[in-house]
Order: structure tokens, then sequence, then C-alpha cells
């Protein structure tokens, strides 16, 4: 079990939406993973305006608030499950939990008037369960800030030597956006973890129009109206390589390239959340999934690194370096790739030579899948592409520095839904 910690002793104002306090839960690791830490950051779209909010409240509460939240919590599937047999890698790891209830992807700084905030609070609100224009609070970024800090003062997080950020679906803008800030955090705490990498399920959010009409709205229109309404921002690097349409960092494929941290992508090549908020219908589909391999852009480096300026160089290469070059010597062997092989239009093993994150390529796992996130669920033990388990290539790739990741899904067409949520032992040829 998982035991909920509040953190507004460490920030009055980490807040979730209705001014509840910002909860998160921890189970402590055992064993020689004591030192281990995923920490988790759960998804849930988002909401840009006063309307979006109000509906998202009244159709799902706890997306807003912690005030029902249970004390307890426990996964029995996914990254964050204790049971062995249903996560062998990361079962016994120090886990924590950060619930999503500021619907800002964990990067928000505004907030209501002190007048609309005693109404909030007031017992009549809390009874009527109302709003009234522009109460909602967006702390997200101050949220994950206090949660990291109560981690520091009263969960040893500062013995840290593997930290393993997790984003769901909008938990992956939070945790490219917060990677850097968190760094720095665990820096001035004394901590000097020897891996701190990213991983990002369900969030390769793409910069597309929509494909029928409709709403008009898109990720780069959600993304610019995040930074408007809840006063989002992103990684700061990748800020600066685009004054003019910072809106673009939320997405992984502009960011990427500027993130001070390595980075994994587990992603459906059907991916129903791009699906959905591009509008596209069933003959849209294959369209959409060659636009989305496109981003990728597999066969170099991505066209973003060109942009970067040699200040933000500079920064990013500084940080990265003051964090690889002491475990460089203690390093362990490469893994011996000719027993972990990549498959059809993928390829997987030791990266010979890595100068920073800035210049790697891009660490992608992409199943031909109509489906979401693996990360809570049975499928993240079962995902596979071209004979590669995800979670081992995830685990190789976390172990060790040097470590590529690059599975696309070579089947013409959409998998099967059964071959999309069974072990690849239980798959037949007519299967996949």
């Amino acid at each position: 079990m998982m035991t909920q910690y509040g953190v507004g002793s460490y920030d009055s104002l980490a807040v979730c939406n209705d001014n509840s306090t910002y909860n998160y839960f921890h189970r402590p690791g055992v064993g020689s993973s004591s030192n281990t830490w995923i920490i988790y950051f759960d998804g849930g779209h988002w909401c840009t305006d006063q309307y979006s909010c109000n509906v998202r409240y009244g159709s799902n509460p706890g997306l807003m608030s912690s005030r029902n939240q249970p004390k307890t919590l426990l996964h029995n599937y996914g990254i964050t499950s204790p049971a062995q047999s249903n996560n062998p890698y990361w079962w016994g790891a120090n886990h924590v939990y950060m619930p999503y209830c500021t619907s800002d992807v964990f990067r928000g700084g505004s907030y209501c008037t002190m007048m609309q905030l005693f109404f909030e609070v007031s017992l009549l609100a809390r009874f009527l369960q109302t709003r009234i224009t522009s109460t909602w609070q967006f702390r997200g970024k101050r949220s994950v800030a206090a949660t990291i800090k109560a981690l520091l003062a009263t969960q040893n997080l500062k013995a840290a030597t593997d930290i393993l950020l997790v984003g769901s679906s909008a938990g992956g803008p939070g945790i490219t956006g917060s990677a850097g800030e968190i760094y720095q955090q665990l820096l001035a705490a004394g901590a000097n973890p020897t891996r701190f990498k990213l991983f990002s399920d369900g969030g390769w959010f793409i910069d597309l129009p929509e494909f029928n009409g409709g709403t008009g709205a898109t990720y780069q229109s959600d993304a610019k109206a995040l930074m408007s309404y809840t006063k989002a921002t992103f990684d700061s690097q990748c800020m600066l390589n685009y004054p003019d349409a910072a809106w673009k960092c939320m997405l992984p494929q502009y960011n990427w390239p500027f993130l001070p941290a390595p980075l994994i992508n587990h992603e459906y090549l059907y991916d129903l959340g791009n699906l959905a908020e591009d509008n596209a219908q069933p003959q849209d589909y294959e369209t959409f999934r060659s636009l989305m391999t496109q981003t990728f852009n597999l066969s170099g480096n991505s066209v973003q690194t060109a942009n970067l300026t040699k200040s933000a160089n500079a920064t990013a290469f500084s940080l990265l370096s003051s964090r690889t070059t002491a475990v460089t010597a203690n390093k362990p062997q490469p893994y011996n790739a000719t027993t972990f092989p990549g498959g059809v239009g993928g390829a997987i093993g030791y990266k010979p030579t890595i100068a920073n994150q800035l210049a790697s390529p891009l660490n992608i796992f992409a199943e031909a899948c109509l489906l979401h996130t693996t990360v809570d669920s049975p499928l993240f033990v079962a995902s596979d592409v071209n004979g590669v388990n995800f979670n081992d290539a995830l685990w190789q790739w976390f172990q060790y520095d040097q470590f590529l990741v690059q599975e696309i899904d070579g089947y013409a067409g959409q998998r099967s839904q059964a071959s999309c949520s069974q072990p690849p032992a239980m798959l037949t040829l007519a299967g996949r």
C-alpha cells in the first residue's frame, strides 16, 4: 500500500484546482531497491478556460480536488505495483504516486483573488459544490516542488541513487517540464543520484491540424491556452530556443532535444488521445500513423537541435555533464545486444558514444495498437514489438547510460486487440 501525505506544511499554496491541499502517496523501497525511486505523474488531460474547467469538475471532481482521496492506495498492475509477478523489475523500489488534480500538466502558476478564495472555502460553497468566475487554482508547478521538498525532508529521497520520473499521458509534459527544476532541487539538498531519467507513456502529443474540422482544439491551441489561462511554463532550455513559440515546449517532438535528462517514450501508433484531439475518424488512422512516425525522425538527429542557442547549449550541457561525469568510471559493462535483438524497423542495443542528451537519438517504443497508455495496466509487462518486450527494454535502458531503444512496430495496420493485450508468448502468428 502507498500512504497519503500532504504537502501543505511545505507550501500552503501547493493546492488542487479547488484549493484543497495537494497530497502525494508513497511506499518505501525494500532491500537492494531501497535507493531506487519511481516518481509517477498521473494524467487526465486538462482544462483551458472557465467553462471547460466547470465541466471537468462536474464530471470528474477527482481530477480537480483532493477532498475525497483515499488515505492509502494500491496499484495492482503497472510500474507502481508491489507484486513482483506483475512488476518484476520495479516492485521493490520507492514508489511515489502524484495525483493529477491541477488540470495544468503539473506546470500551472495562476491563482484566484483572496475574495474569491474566501467564497470557495466557505461552508456554503462546499455544500453547494458551486464555483464563481475564475476561482480555479492552477498550482501544478508549486505542487511538484513541494512534493519533492517533502520527500527530501521526510522520506530520505536525498539518499536516492537511481530516479525515474514517469509521466502518463498529461503527466508526460509534467515530467519533461519539471525535470530540470527537480534535478536542481535534488542538488541543492545535497542529493547526487547516479541515474536521473524520464519515461513518458502516451505523452507523445503531436502538432497536427484537425482532420475533419470540429471544435478547433488541437495540441497546439491547447498548449497556447494552458500558457495563457493557467500560466503554465515548460522546459526552460526549450523555451529559450522558441522565444516566439514557447507552446512548442509542451510537445515532445519539439522539446526532447533540450531536456536535461535522458527520455524514453512508449507510444501507440494509433494513440487514442491524439486521435480524439485531432478529430480523426477510422479512415484517417493510417494517415495519422504515418504522420506520427515522421515526428520520430529516426533518420537522424531532430532538426530542432539546429535551433539550439549557444547559451542554452552551454547550460544544458553543463547540467548533464555534472550528472554523468562522476559515474563514468563505475559504469557497468554494456549489455550484450546480440542476446537482445531488434527487429524490422527497429534497433536496440549499446550506443557506443554519447556526448549529451541534446545530440543523442530519440528513445521510442511504439506499438501498432489502438490504445493510449500502458504504465498502470497489465499491458506494462506485456507490451511487445518485434520480439522485444518493452519492460525488458525499459529496464536495460535505465541501467545503462548509453543504451538506445528504437522499436517501431513493423506490423501493417492495426494489431488485433488480443495481440495488444497479451504477453508475446501467448500470441499466435495470426494474432500479430
